[in-house]
Order: structure tokens, then sequence, then C-alpha cells
């Protein structure tokens, strides 16, 4: 059987492929937080001015939510630019609400953790990652696979 080719970098840490994009945050938003693209018009900054297309996010605020599209890799205030990873591999700083088993589609909950997605399919629930490696309960050992959902080029 042929032995595929792994990225390790120089240190010999796997490089997993990831997509990261740039945008403003709306609120607080700590490293590990669930976000969501930000479509209330009353915000600061603004979706009016920056375009709601993607360019500013907030923290998942209820469960659920369609507009969930990756994990914040920092910790920023309100309306500074936040680098948000939006596919690809998620071990780093991913909190969970509750135990969630590998395969089990995730969603954000109500604080911006990571949730066992309720259901698929429906018109307002779609999850935005899947597990890949089991959390336990309200820790942060496991891992997610972001699914790119093409919002962002």
């Amino acid at each position: 059987m042929p032995v595929l080719k792994r990225d390790t970098g120089h240190d010999g840490t796997v490089a997993y492929p990831k997509k990261f994009v740039t945008v403003l945050a709306n609120g607080a938003i700590n490293a590990g937080d669930v976000v969501k693209v930000e479509t209330d018009t009353t915000a600061s900054p603004d979706p009016d001015t920056y375009g709601a297309a993607g360019f500013i996010v907030t923290i998942t605020t209820g469960n659920n939510s369609p507009l969930a599209c990756g994990v914040a890799t920092q910790t920023v205030a309100d309306g500074e630019k936040v680098v948000v990873q939006v596919a690809g591999f998620n071990a780093n700083s991913v909190i969970s609400a509750e135990v969630i088993a590998i395969g089990d589609t995730v969603s954000g909950s109500a604080n911006g953790d990571c949730r066992k997605c309720d259901s698929v399919g429906g018109e307002t629930v779609w999850p935005f990652a899947v597990c890949v490696e089991a959390f336990g309960g309200t820790t942060n050992d496991g891992a997610i696979l972001i699914m790119d959902k093409g919002w962002f080029g």
C-alpha cells in the first residue's frame, strides 16, 4: 500500500489544510469562539456600511445558527479585526458545550461554544463543522473539521 506524503513543515508538525479570513468583530470575541455572520443592521460596526456578506462577525448567541461560519483564532475587542478559520481541521481552543461524538455534526451554542447540531436540513438549522475527535463534555479535548460554506470565496 502506498504511503501518503504529508507536509510536516520544518518542525515536524503536520500542516493540515485550513482557510482563514479577516473580518471585523461586533462585540468582544475570544479565541476559540464559534462566530456567525452579523446581519443585524443596528449592529456596530454596521453591516450596512461594510456589507452583510460576512465582513462582520459576532459570537453565536443562539443554538444552531445557520449563519455560523467558523472559529475565531484570536481574542479581540468590539470593532477590531479578527481572523476566523472558516475551513479545515481545528483542535485549537475550541470549547464544547456538551459531549460530542466523532461523526456528529457541530453547530454553535448560545455562548459561542461548539455543540451537537440538533438536526440537519431544517429551514434554520445547519452545522458548520463535523466532529473528528470526540469532546468529553464542557472541555476543549476534541477537534472539528470546519466545512467551507463558500461564503468567503
